[in-house]
């Protein structure tokens, strides 16, 4: 999935996956504001990470700003899903800043499989203390 924003956060292109995924046109997404986008922890740390790197890539025309996180964004059914963003900046050829680029793929299913096995995990820890204090009791 691929969109790119201009530099006031206004989205100005979304691949058709990213439409096919969020259940929204083009057209739609362009009306959404960022908070019903994104979640609001994932807001947070967007809205961190711009205003930290926006102002760096700015004022140096050699920085590049490349970094990948982990956004929970709203479907048009009121669901949410994961997806793992690599952001970056496209820079005109006088080197000023002129979109990011957001390149994301779903991890949706991933974290629940984490989130799964953890469990598992937990269970079986809990088992073992469990049998270890049955065997060590007189």
């Amino acid at each position: 999935k691929v969109w790119l924003m201009d530099m006031n956060l206004k989205l100005t292109y979304a691949s058709p996956s990213v439409e096919k995924r969020r259940g929204y046109t083009f057209e739609e997404l362009q009306q959404l504001p960022l908070d019903q986008n994104l979640a609001p922890a994932s807001l947070k740390q967007a809205m961190e990470v711009f205003s930290e790197e926006i102002p760096k890539a700015m004022a140096d025309p050699t920085y590049s700003v490349e970094c990948t996180l982990e956004l929970e964004f709203w479907q048009k059914d009121g669901s949410t899903f994961l997806e793992e963003t690599k952001l970056s900046i496209i820079r005109d050829e006088k080197g000023m800043p002129v979109s990011i680029l957001g390149e994301g793929r779903d991890i949706t299913e991933r974290k629940r499989a984490e989130e799964e096995l953890l469990k598992s995990e937990m269970r079986a820890q809990k088992n073992n203390n469990l049998l270890r204090s049955i065997m060590e009791s007189p």
